[in-house]
């Protein structure tokens, strides 16, 4: 399984928080071989990262920039290590993020029925640039908002943070 790490600080704070997201995030490692990927945001500016992986880009959510390039001071930090299963391409790249770049989910887990609820979606609209769960995650939070999980069956931790709102919102299988 993938591995998650977050950081977010309310206020200021003498911690260094790039290395002690870059640290807690690569002490992972055995759980995500497959990729590395951060998201730091401060003062409205939210911005992706790699990590030991290169990156072709494409998406919003892949990063051109490296971690090592990152500014120390933000509010909010997202560190990912990937598990490559269901979409082994590049664009299951986390932490990942919709269309407009207002959501972005950091997730690990598996949602069973995910083929089904994309489905439903497509249905209503909705497109899809992968072919994996995380982002069938992100779209149903984006539909359906908190009730999401209950729609979900499978196995899962995830933070989505939305950009407008500045809010995240967490949430871990039963």
């Amino acid at each position: 399984m993938c591995g998650i790490a977050g950081i977010i600080l309310k206020k200021h704070s003498d911690i260094d928080a790039r290395n002690t997201l870059v640290t807690m995030t690569r002490s992972m490692r055995h759980r995500g071989p497959d990729g590395e990927g951060y998201l730091l945001s401060a003062d409205g500016k939210t911005t992706p990262y790699g990590g030991e992986f290169p990156h072709q880009g494409g998406y919003a959510y892949i990063p051109e920039k490296n971690i090592a390039e990152a500014v120390d001071e933000f509010q909010l930090g997202f560190g990912h290590r990937r598990l490559s299963v269901i979409d082994l391409s590049e664009n299951g790249h986390q932490p990942m993020c919709d269309e407009s770049a207002s959501l972005w989910i950091n997730y690990n887990g598996e949602i069973y029925n995910y083929r089904e609820l994309r489905t439903e979606l497509e249905k209503k609209g909705y497109r899809f640039h992968s072919t994996c769960d995380t982002e069938v995650v992100l779209v149903s939070y984006r539909e359906w908002g908190y009730e999401c999980v209950h729609r979900f069956n499978g196995m899962w931790a995830f933070c989505i943070y939305d950009v407008k709102k500045n809010e995240c919102f967490a949430s871990r299988d039963r």
